[in-house]
């Protein structure tokens, strides 16, 4: 058995886990691997997709602009540049 974070709460509170089969983890991993977006087809890795939201907030904040959409952009993995092609 494994233990996994709900999805619904990522607080590392043990009681917040799950008690789980190593198999419906694997298989949980196998259906989400292949999206194109989230934290698994991300190839920033945790830190470096954690900064990206981090300055996507402060950016739009600073330019006065909506940040539930910068960091929806941002962890997508979405730029400005990426938005022009």
């Amino acid at each position: 058995m494994e233990t996994r974070r709900s999805r619904r709460d990522q607080s590392p509170n043990p009681a917040h886990w799950e008690l789980i089969p190593r198999s419906q983890n694997d298989a949980d991993y196998r259906a989400r691997r292949w999206r194109r977006s989230g934290p698994l087809a991300d190839v920033r890795g945790a830190h470096d997709r954690a900064v990206a939201i981090r300055t996507a907030i402060l950016f739009a904040l600073a330019e006065d602009a909506d940040p539930e959409s910068a960091i929806a952009a941002a962890a997508a993995g979405i730029t400005e540049t990426d938005a022009l092609f």
